[in-house]
């Protein structure tokens, strides 16, 4: 249902075969489920939307992006038509009238849908003021949560968080890395940024194979990031540790209090003269094909204090 699927009739082979997702998935409102179960566990949904990935020539490719060719760039569609925004608003829309309590907007992984800052300007405030129809008819606030390049990723320029935060477009700041560059983003720009609004700073600590390893590097970036003042974090894929090692489980039940993180680091210190001492480097984040040109080497430390090394 949720991965590859042998024998799904989607394409005249022979043996048919669905990558990344089953056809079941797609005849499967998976959105109205996640809205259902969490309301019963007590949680709030953010339904989120990458801003645009089209998956071109593969079964995920959908009916508009089909329509409009001329409206890609690459496998992602131009937020700079008007058409096109409308379309993603009206997905929103939808969203939000099966009741999604937030929505959130991922420019991070698909950043060629903006051409320039004014693009995305025009289509965050459009998001607002759908997110405001609809709190209007709730009577409570409908919260926008954005992820985005950081500064010094990729594209990063084509992202106007100043203004986002400072018309209160956007409730939360995300800013993100999408590769191995960049893991550990400066906060004063962005905290400079949402200071004298009510809009929150969530930087991303990515929980995917390309982010920091587990536990020690990982939750000293943590660790640096609640020292400097950030509202919380947002974890972009999560459940690949969630879902992973008890180890790794372990590490992210840590996350969502700073007192946590400061204990593990006092227990850290306190049995690190009894651990054997090392420098290892890290390994490929895609061992089977080899190191990816866009990697830098890291090590991972044990038994040794960070800090001054």
């Amino acid at each position: 249902m949720l991965h590859n699927t042998v024998g799904d009739p989607l394409a005249n082979e022979e043996i048919p075969e669905t990558i990344n997702v089953g056809k079941m998935q797609q005849f499967t409102n998976m959105l109205d489920a996640t809205l259902r179960y969490t309301k019963e566990l007590g949680l709030t949904a953010h339904a989120n939307f990458g801003a645009s990935a089209c998956y071109v020539g593969t079964p995920l490719q959908g009916d508009f992006s089909k329509k409009h060719p001329d409206w890609h760039r690459g496998s992602q569609l131009r937020y700079e038509v008007p058409e096109v925004r409308a379309y993603a608003l009206s997905l929103f829309r939808e969203t939000l009238e099966m009741g999604a309590p937030g929505i959130s907007l991922d420019f991070m992984r698909y950043p060629q849908t903006i051409d320039k800052p004014q693009t995305a300007n025009l289509f965050l405030k459009s998001l607002r003021e759908l997110a405001d129809e609809f709190s209007q008819k709730r009577g409570n606030h409908v919260p926008i949560l954005v992820q985005f390049p950081g500064i010094g990723v990729h594209t990063w320029e084509k992202f106007d968080f100043v203004t986002w935060a400072q018309n209160g477009w956007v409730d939360y700041l995300c800013p993100s890395n999408d590769d191995e560059r960049h893991l550990h983003l400066d906060m004063k720009p962005y905290q400079e940024a949402i200071q004298g609004t009510s809009c929150k700073l969530l930087p991303n600590v990515t929980a995917s194979g390309s982010g920091l390893p587990v536990p020690g590097l990982y939750l000293w970036r943590v660790w640096d990031l609640y020292q400097n003042g950030v509202d919380g974090l947002y974890i972009y894929q999560s459940d690949a540790r969630v879902l992973g090692t008890p180890s790794e489980r372990r590490c992210m039940r840590l996350l969502s209090s700073s007192e946590n993180v400061n204990r593990w680091w006092r227990e850290d210190a306190q049995t690190r003269p009894q651990r054997s001492k090392g420098i290892y480097i890290t390994k490929p984040s895609r061992p089977a094909r080899g190191w990816r040109s866009r990697e830098r080497v890291r090590v991972w430390l044990e038994g040794i204090e960070m800090g001054p090394l």
